[in-house]
């Protein structure tokens, strides 16, 4: 992994049980010490684990129980400053859907606003912000309005990670509403770039139908020991290589193993 950083080479496993035995040791009992301890161990780490640590702090149960708005300048400097995308995907899609359920008065407009403006670290925040949470708990609404400003012609629109925020987030959203996903797609089909619509929803070709979730390829579905189907079965369509105008590909030569050659 590239990294302007160096690694201390610790298996991922080993990380939050280091971080739970040091929050046991040295207890951060208020909000505001618990906000400064991890903002010194984000701008002071001189190796890549540290700052994995510090967004490790948040995620404690015990420090939950202390989550309010406090934490968002804290998320705002990781999300702004933070050098890597799987940093800023953890806090979108864990302390700040924490915040959304606890704070949804005043988290909605703060995500709004984000998704208007210039940054687009910020936009693909506002759009997973709800990627974690239950159905009942989701707002559909707040979903739209954060992708909408992101999409064609908007300059940000051609973005690899907008692009790909734009089919995470209604992709989560269809496990429990594909109706309601498959509608959003269809209305602005003509403005959704390829990437996003693959990644929100499967379509049937030349339909734009949506595909339910018992339709979904078998890597879509989280489901395990079974026989299915694959996407493109599933969805009526021909095994690759046997589309209009392609010939369907030859079967590779079976070549005898090494060991049933005759020795020389």
């Amino acid at each position: 992994m590239k990294s302007a950083l160096p690694f201390h080479d610790l298996p991922a496993p080993l990380r939050p049980q280091l971080v739970k035995a040091a929050a046991a040791a040295l207890p951060l009992a208020d909000k505001p010490t618990l906000c400064d301890a991890v903002l010194q161990m984000r701008r002071d780490a001189s190796h890549r684990e540290q700052r994995y640590a510090a967004l490790g702090l948040l995620r404690l149960p015990r420090h939950q129980r202390l989550a309010n708005l406090q934490w968002l300048p804290v998320l705002q400097e990781f999300i702004a400053t933070g050098p890597w995308r799987d940093h800023k995907d953890e806090i979108s899609g864990l302390s700040l859907s924490l915040l959304l359920q606890r704070h949804p008065e005043q988290v909605k407009p703060l995500l709004r606003q984000w998704a208007q403006g210039p940054e687009l670290w910020f936009r693909r925040a506002s759009m997973l912000a709800q990627r974690s949470l239950v159905t009942d708990q989701s707002d559909a609404q707040l979903l739209v309005d954060c992708i909408l400003p992101s999409l064609a012609p908007d300059p940000l629109a051609s973005e690899f990670f907008i692009r790909k925020g734009m089919g995470w987030a209604p992709r989560e959203r269809s496990h429990a509403a594909p109706d309601e996903v498959g509608a959003f797609c269809v209305q602005h089909h003509a403005r959704l770039s390829a990437l996003a619509r693959t990644g929100g929803v499967l379509w049937q070709a030349g339909a734009g139908v949506h595909r339910g979730p018992a339709q979904r390829p078998a890597h879509h579905r989280r489901c395990r020991g079974r026989a299915q189907l694959s996407g493109r079965q599933a969805g009526g369509l021909p095994p690759r290589g046997q589309l209009a105008g392609r010939r369907p590909r030859r079967p590779a030569k079976a070549r005898p193993p090494a060991w049933s050659k005759p020795r020389t």
